[in-house]
C-alpha cells in the first residue's frame, strides 16, 4: 500500500464523477490524513472545489512527532525520531522496539515513506479553485495552527474554526480524557456551525 494510490483512487472518482452529465461541478473534502490526498487529487483530477477539515499543515513526521512528545518516554523518542528520519530519506527500518510497532511495523513503512515526501502547504499553493479551511479549536491531534499554515499558504483561501469541535468532529472538552471519550459515542450529533458553515461557503462558490 502506498499513499499515492488513495490520491488515484480519490482522482479517478472525480473524473468518473466529471463526466455524468447530473453533476455540473465536483469538489473534495478531506478530513485529517485524507485533507492530503485531497489535495493532491484535487490538482490531479482538476477539481472544481477543496475542503480540509482538520488537515495537518507540516509533513506528517512533524506532527507525529508532535503527538508522540507527550505520550512517549525519551528513549521511544528518540528512536521515534531516528526512524522518521530514515524512513524519510527512503530507508526502511528493520528494527523497530515493540512498543512502536503499530506505528513503523515494517508492512506500514513503504506507506510512511511515500506518505512523507509531501508537504500539504507546498501542494495546496498548486490548487486554482475555492479552499476551505476548517478546524477545531479542541483538535488534540491536529491543532488549529495547522489550519492557519494552510491558510497563509494559499492566497486567496477562507479559514473556519469551529468552536469546540475536537478531531472527530464533535464538540468535546478541552481536558484529553473527556476529548478521547468521545471518539467512542456514536450518539454524539456534529458540533454547531460545521455543517452550516461548509454549505455557506459552497453556495458562494459552487454556482
Amino acid at each position: 500500500m502506498r499513499f499515492d494510490q488513495f490520491i488515484d483512487d480519490a482522482a479517478a472518482w472525480v473524473q468518473f464523477v466529471k463526466g455524468d452529465a447530473r453533476f455540473s461541478k465536483v469538489g473534495i473534502i478531506g478530513h485529517s490524513e485524507g485533507s492530503l490526498i485531497g489535495i493532491v487529487a484535487s490538482q490531479k483530477a482538476d477539481a472544481d472545489v477543496f475542503i480540509s477539515i482538520a488537515g495537518a499543515g507540516r509533513p506528517i513526521d512533524q506532527v507525529l512527532l508532535e503527538q508522540l512528545q507527550a505520550q512517549l518516554p525519551p528513549n521511544l523518542m528518540e528512536e521515534s525520531t531516528n526512524i522518521l528520519k530514515r524512513l524519510k530519506q527512503g530507508e526502511q527500518v528493520k528494527v523497530v522496539s515493540q512498543e512502536l510497532q503499530s506505528l513503523f511495523r515494517s508492512s506500514v513503512q513503504p506507506y510512511m515513506i511515500s506518505w512523507l515526501q509531501y508537504d500539504p502547504a507546498e501542494q495546496l499553493q498548486k490548487l486554482n479553485g475555492p479552499v476551505l479551511l476548517v478546524n477545531g479549536n479542541v483538535d488534540i491531534q491536529v491543532p488549529v495552527k495547522d489550519a492557519e499554515l494552510l491558510h497563509q499558504s494559499k492566497k486567496g483561501s477562507e479559514l473556519l474554526i469551529i468552536d469546540k469541535m475536537n478531531h472527530i468532529l464533535k464538540e468535546a472538552p478541552t481536558e484529553r480524557e473527556g476529548n478521547i471519550a468521545t471518539y467512542s459515542n456514536p450518539d454524539l450529533p456534529l458540533a454547531n456551525g460545521l455543517v452550516d458553515g461548509i454549505v455557506q461557503f459552497l453556495r458562494e462558490h459552487v454556482k
